[in-house]
């Protein structure tokens, strides 16, 4: 029987399918129960193998697929069976001999180019990550470079390699003897590859391959290292190879000879052949030079002819890529009207390029009914990026709009939140434990339910972490091990705080202080259970930490991994975090295993671990079925090829794609010394594209970020993206553009190629009928609509509404509670949308966890604190009490800054302290208020009255807000019968109003009532800061009006805008969230009601304050 290698050479994959077809059923394996094995360069190749065979044969089973180097290796082990090489020269196995070998080489002078850069390592981490790259060098010398490996190995060197040779030679030699020192039968071979080849040509090989089937199918790769296909020519021998290879071109430079041997003739000249080719097909032509060395080989050629009749662009492109076009042949052809099989895409952001796809597929299957979702196929340079996107968009479609997708190729990283957990509990020694990072873990629904927390649970936590303050590190010997001074009774850590949450189970916090710590009293009564569980948890954190921070050898570190997940987790809570901690604990076992087999025996610190661990899951990707009736989402891979009618690429930036070249490492001879069919990341990326392009059948779909979302300034496409419309826009012409100049028939087919989107989807541009760039997403017509109406308004000089407010309807009630009254007036934005939207922005979380110490006095504790300080001093009670319940609370920065700072605050609290008694009565009540306002009830309490009227206080400036919220209480007090003056003091003033009959009093009330009404239903412009600036510039205190002088008003709105911008030294009102929300930009519309709102809210309190105040 004669064995041969056959390549077979087409430019569509279906015609190397189809002859693989032919092969299996006319030339049947002799045992029926053989497999057939396949090497493909990826799992998706090879499903799309099966379901294509299945398709013709009715069934496919019995197949084995391989990748090629898992294919070598498999070869080796037939061949040599006494050594399983693949173990013992894996990356993770010779790191870790490395890291061995090291240890005695490091003084000696071959290592002098290295010594400094990996000195100073006391956890051995530098030497680590230098093993780690010097065994992935290693890894790639074996494959393209065993020439080298063999010399060395000899203890000889080449000559012009550089310095970085000698230690390089000498770390191989040391690591050969190390590894096959106890196996002499290795040692007569010179290399690992060159003893395969040897071991091939002898005259048994053919009885010790009977691990082997008959027949061999390789499929579409586009490149294979010059050593693989050695390994396969020779193969050839003994077994039948078929090499389907994906040729992008025929073309008469490419021969073949009597010896059915391929040549190459590399005298081409320049600027002849297709530029695309030329530039895009390096990967190929490398390819084929190599198979021109090979020996015995038969080659096939069964290319797709292109019909005349196929006018699209894309097929005329992959054409002229077939044919070798060239641009010297001056023909331009006619760009079909609505020509839309190359398209290119201009978008604002990732999330808009998903939008503007969801779109474009829409449209493109309503167009043709015979494309299905399994045969669109959308590829991005990173799919993690693109992934929440994809999700957001496609996930969220309504019914009539779905498409069903399926993302692949996410990063086992990224696969699952407990998978970052586990990492960051490794690095335990190493964290400040902060109460945000503790808190955090919580998180995560296995680790919380392990220690019986639930959500509710947790929100609390939150709370009780803040108030009790804890702010990071377990315990004061935690500290100690950062090399931090302990702080003076555990203030701030969570031992710190623990002891303040039992203590307030046990006792109150007035009883004093216990010990030198201030119970926490919210933690008490039935609630209190929740202390143990975050005992246990910080327990078990301290254990574990005690337990990484020490290195230790490998074997002591073998369970660890189970037992962390055992004390932290319950991994059944759900199928797929059990899945990602299987994977963890699978992970650590071989690289535990790998690491043990080297006799590493030196201590091993927990970062070396959690380093390695790190690497491996973000290498690993998460494997799923390709093909399943649905749009599949991926990176752009090799062999990504396989047909689909649509074929979409995202995120073709400038550089994104191509990937940014990665500098190799300064010793890295491969990258010194490049040669024929060297892995190169740039040329790889270039030959996808290609792939990409002439695998599209119906659509090639490219689409980039154009322009900034922030600022709309431009971003550059790919080099292929611009090098694709130049070779369009040189090559063809628009209807009615053949007589106009070659510039601007250049700039109208750029203009047609490039479609222009909208920043947002709601621009009222996607929304007209019979546009290219038509969207379907019937939530945002809406908005698109009164944008539009905007729009109109504006170019008729009408005053414009909101483009997304309108007047809700009326809420109006029978009942206002007094207290929901003062609160609306406090911050009427923020109320229309907490209570009538439902929206609350984080700002307003109950609670905000810091994490350092209390360096510098927060503004809400230092609110608290002098509100203290002066409640006691109006009092006239014990302050010093009041301070060691302050210090033990943690609210005061450490030793002598804490005490500073406290008295100072006394200080400037004695003198309002002091203003206040003249007027506070010993005897206050509260009493209820029962009006009705028009047709509103107006009811509550008034705390604090006496009998000479109310008498409020803040340990604080007090500004125009401040008054209004007394004006209201003064109001109702009147409007009930109270006879007496209402006050208000603050560090820079107070107010003071005069008692109003109830008729005026009610009068006041209703205007209030009524803006309250108004403010439910559309959002009140009553600004604090700006229109108080303004009004406060403007009011004439003499006369007790506004004063309306043109010069005096243009001030005042200068003081409206300055408050409303703010400066380096205050924020302004447009940071805050709410207001964002509804004014995006200050125009003469908003001014004209800002100073509206203040005329009629505010200008009644500065008409009836009695003093002339500072606000």
């Amino acid at each position: 029987m004669i064995f041969m290698l056959t390549i077979y050479h087409s430019n569509k994959l279906d015609l190397l399918k189809n002859i693989a077809v032919r092969l299996i059923s006319q030339c049947k394996l002799p045992d029926p129960l053989q497999q057939e094995l396949i090497l493909v360069n990826s799992y998706c190749m090879a499903q799309w193998i099966q379901m294509e065979l299945a398709c013709s044969f009715d069934i496919a089973a019995n197949i084995n697929f391989y990748l090629p180097a898992n294919f070598i290796w498999k070869i080796y082990n037939c061949l040599l069976p006494d050594f399983n090489i693949e173990k013992l020269l894996s990356k993770s196995a010779m790191t870790w001999r490395i890291m061995k070998i090291m240890q005695r080489l490091y003084n000696t002078s071959d290592f002098n180019l290295i010594r400094e850069s990996i000195k100073e390592d006391i956890d051995k981490r530098k030497q680590f990550h230098f093993a780690i790259s010097v065994a992935d060098l290693f890894d790639q010398y074996l494959i393209f470079r065993p020439d080298w490996l063999e010399i060395w190995l000899h203890g000889k060197q080449l000559v012009n390699l550089g310095d970085h040779q000698r230690w390089q030679a000498k770390l191989w030699q040391a690591l050969i003897e190390d590894i096959f020192s106890t196996k002499t039968k290795f040692l007569h071979f010179d290399n690992l590859y060159q003893s395969l080849l040897k071991t091939i040509q002898n005259s048994d090989a053919r009885r010790r391959l009977i691990g082997l089937p008959e027949r061999i199918f390789i499929f579409g790769l586009p490149s294979l290292p010059p050593l693989y296909m050695k390994i396969i020519n020779l193969l050839g021998n003994y077994i039948d190879i078929h090499l389907m290879f994906i040729n992008p071109y025929r073309n008469d430079r490419i021969k073949i000879d009597s010896n059915t041997c391929l040549k190459l003739n590399n005298q081409i000249e320049p600027n002849i052949g297709n530029p695309l080719l030329k530039s895009w097909g390096k990967l190929g032509r490398d390819t084929i030079s190599i198979f021109s060395k090979l020996k015995n080989v038969h080659n096939v050629e069964d290319f797709l002819e292109f019909s005349s009749g196929e006018e699209c662009l894309l097929s005329v492109v992959q054409r002229d890529i077939l044919e070798d076009y060239s641009l010297l042949n001056n023909k331009k052809r006619l760009l079909q009207p609505k020509d839309r099989s190359i398209s290119i895409h201009v978008c604002h952001s990732p999330q808009r390029e998903i939008e503007v796809l969801h779109d474009n597929l829409l449209y493109m299957i309503a167009e043709n009914k015979d494309i299905s979702p399994r045969e669109v196929i959308v590829m991005v340079a990173d799919i993690d990026i693109y992934a929440p996107a994809i999700n957001a968009v496609f996930g969220n479609a309504t019914e009539e709009r779905y498409l069903p997708f399926s993302i692949y190729d996410y990063r086992v990283k990224n696969f699952h939140p407990v998978l970052k957990v586990f990492l960051s509990l490794l690095k335990l020694p190493f964290s400040r434990c902060t109460s945000e990072e503790i808190l955090a873990l919580l998180d995560i629904p296995a680790l919380a339910a392990r220690f019986s927390m639930s959500k509710k649970n947790i929100n609390l936590l939150g709370q009780w972490i803040a108030e009790s303050g804890i702010r990071w590190g377990l315990d004061d010997d935690m500290l100690s091990d950062l090399m931090f001074p302990a702080a003076t009774g555990q203030q701030h850590t969570w031992q710190f705080g623990l002891h303040r949450m039992l203590l307030g189970y046990a006792m109150d916090k007035n009883s004093g202080t216990w010990q030198d710590i201030l119970p926490y009293n919210e933690s008490s009564g039935l609630i209190a259970e929740l202390i143990g569980k975050l005992a246990e948890l910080l327990v078990v954190l301290r254990r574990w930490r005690n337990y990484l921070i020490q290195s230790r050898p490998l074997n002591q570190w073998l369970t660890s991994a189970s037992d962390i997940i055992n004390d932290f987790f319950i991994s059944t809570i759900d199928i797929e975090t059990e899945a990602a901690l299987t994977l963890v604990v699978n992970h650590w076992q071989q690289m535990l295993q790998f690491s043990l087999e080297s006799n590493y025996d030196e201590p091993v610190s927990i970062i070396l671990l959690h380093d390695e661990l790190t690497m491996r899951l973000a290498q690993e990707g998460i494997s799923k079925s390709f093909f399943l009736g649905k749009i599949n989402f991926c990176t752009m891979m090799p062999m990504r090829s396989i047909p689909f009618k649509i074929v979409c690429l995202l995120g073709m930036n400038d550089g994104v794609y191509p990937h940014t070249t990665i500098f190799p490492v300064s010793f890295d001879l491969i990258a010194q010394h490049p040669r024929l069919g060297d892995s190169n990341r740039r040329d790889e990326d270039r030959y996808i594209f290609l792939e990409a392009l002439l695998s599209a059948k119906y659509y090639f779909y490219i689409s980039f970020i154009g322009t900034k979302i922030q600022d709309n300034s431009s971003c550059y496409p790919s080099v292929l993206v611009s090098e694709l419309t130049n070779y369009i826009t040189q090559s063809f012409y628009l209807s009615g553009d053949e007589q106009l100049k070659e510039q601007t028939i250049v700039r109208n087919i750029r203009n047609y190629l490039w479609q222009l989107h909208s920043r947002m989807p709601f621009a009222p541009e996607n929304f007209i009928t019979d546009s290219e760039n038509q969207s379907y997403s019937k939530e945002w017509f809406l908005a698109a609509k009164a944008a539009a109406n905007v729009a109109n308004a504006n170019n008729h000089y009408q005053k414009p509404q909101y483009a997304f407010i309108s007047s809700l309807s009326s809420m109006q009630e029978e009942i206002i509670v007094l207290d929901d009254l003062k609160n609306f007036y406090k911050h009427t934005v923020r109320t229309f949308f907490q209570k009538r939207l439902a929206i609350w922005l984080d700002q307003e979380q109950q609670y905000i966890i810091p994490d350092t110490e209390p360096f510098q006095i927060t503004d809400l504790n230092n609110f608290n604190i002098k509100e203290k300080i002066l409640n006691t001093l109006i009092e006239k009670n014990n302050i010093e009490i009041i301070y060691q319940q302050v210090r033990t609370a943690g609210m005061l920065s450490y030793g002598a800054f804490g005490k500073i700072y406290w008295k100072k605050e006394c200080n400037s609290m004695m003198k309002l302290a002091a203003n206040i008694r003249l007027f506070i009565l010993p005897k206050f009540f509260s009493q209820e208020v029962k009006l009705t306002i028009g047709k509103t009830d107006l009811i509550g309490w008034l705390p604090r009255v006496q009998n000479n009227g109310l008498l409020r206080w803040r340990p604080s400036a007090i500004y125009i807000n401040d008054g209004l919220q007394l004006w209201i209480e003064h109001l109702a007090y009147c409007a009930i019968g109270g006879h007496g003056d209402s006050r208000l003091f603050g560090t820079n003033g107070y107010w003071h109003f005069s008692v109003l009959s109830e008729e005026e009093a009610k009068n006041y009330l209703l205007t209030l009532v009524n803006g309250y009404w108004q403010g439910m239903s559309e959002p009140l412009l009553l600004l604090n800061r700006s229109g108080g600036a303004w009004l406060n510039h403007c009011f004439n205190r003499n006369t007790n009006n506004i004063d309306w002088n043109k010069q005096i008003q243009q001030e005042a709105k200068d003081k409206m805008i300055q408050s409303w911008k703010g400066d380096k030294f205050f924020y302004g009102e447009k940071r805050d969230p709410y207001l964002q929300l509804l004014i995006r930009k200050l125009n003469k519309e908003h001014i004209t009601a800002i100073i509206q709102a203040a005329e009629s809210y505010f200008m009644p309190i500065l008409k009836h304050n009695n003093i002339a105040s500072y606000f």
